[in-house]
């Protein structure tokens, strides 16, 4: 290993925080602590955009994640960093727009402006007041807002086609649903987004799995796909409780093959492998298991309990009970 000559420099950096810089794996929010520390912990945001030749989203995706390292104090006052509910939502007037994009320390005139920009319009007085909506009410940053317009938008153009912006109010609602599910800071959203993107690869594959081939997965059958990939079964378990949902119901069932994947899951059994391995195992299982009269004595024989719990359950998915 070579040992580099390096300059010395009158900026400490102590080794904890280098850990954590290098564990997060962001060059900038590397660099923007780098600057702030030469900046003796001022920050302005435009002047850091100049500064450093950066877009504004790039300032605030790099200052979130100092925040959400506990590097630097986040400035999101406490009274909006609640979860609240749409139906309490104030009335937003032009007012209290104007007097935000105005106030000092906000950064909701630079989202204003990077959101006109990802959607390719200029905001109207409705689509002002959404924005504040989701910036004050809601309480989501401004990094995770565009976060999530950038996902909407791709999710937009590939059902409608190149070119298509969601409205505000789609945007709105996605909002929501991500502040319930706790997706509110910078690497909650990069992980969903990773995680959603996977299943999307996945989905035509599976959906080849279980026999369709001429279209894309409707709504039920996309969280009947997303919920196998999520228990981490791969095309061919899939295509294996595929057709073993034909062979036993002649055709394909949604909550039987469910319930068959369900099975395998709780067995923690995911490969064809494991499957085979513990399918192998309950058979040995039945078949040592001693019975209460002996065949032909006129005696009930005794069910062994693994066999009467696995009838039971192709019982239940046969009348379409997948629990």
């Amino acid at each position: 290993m070579a040992c580099i000559r390096m300059k010395s420099e009158p900026i400490a950096l102590l080794a904890e925080t280098a850990d954590l810089l290098i564990s997060r794996g962001s060059g900038d929010a590397a660099l923007l602590y780098l600057y702030l520390l030469r900046k003796h912990g001022n920050y302005d945001p435009a002047a850091a955009k100049e500064d450093l030749k950066w877009t504004t989203a790039q300032v605030m995706s790099a200052f979130a994640h100092l925040t959400e390292l506990g590097l630097v104090e986040d400035p999101t006052p406490e009274e909006r960093k609640a979860a609240p509910q749409a139906e309490a939502c104030p009335h937003y007037t032009s007012e209290d727009i104007h007097s935000e994009l105005a106030a000092n320390g906000s950064d909701f005139k630079a989202l204003l402006q990077e959101m006109e920009h990802l959607l390719g319009k200029t905001f109207s007085s409705t689509d002002l007041r959404i924005l504040l909506e989701l910036y004050d009410h809601l309480a989501l940053p401004a990094e995770v807002l565009m976060e999530l317009t950038a996902w909407q938008i791709e999710e937009t153009e590939t059902k409608y086609g190149p070119g298509r912006r969601p409205r505000m109010g789609e945007i709105k609602a996605a909002a929501y649903r991500w502040k319930k599910n706790g997706i509110d800071t910078l690497e909650d959203a990069d992980s969903y987004i990773k995680k959603q993107n996977y299943f999307k690869s996945q989905e035509g594959e599976l959906l080849r799995c279980v026999g369709i081939t001429n279209r894309s997965a409707i709504e039920g059958e996309r969280r009947f796909l997303h919920q196998w990939t999520e228990w981490g079964f791969g095309p061919e378990a899939v295509r294996m409780a595929y057709e073993r949902t034909v062979l036993r119901v002649g055709s394909m069932k949604w909550p039987y093959c469910n319930g068959i994947l369900r099975r395998w899951n709780d067995k923690q059994a995911h490969t064809p492998e494991e499957i085979k391995a513990v399918e192998q195992g309950e058979k040995r299982s039945v078949l040592t298991t001693p019975s209460s009269a002996p065949t032909g004595s006129g005696q009930p024989v005794q069910v062994p309990t693994n066999a009467r719990q696995n009838a039971e359950w192709m019982q239940r998915m046969l009348d379409g009970d997948e629990n």
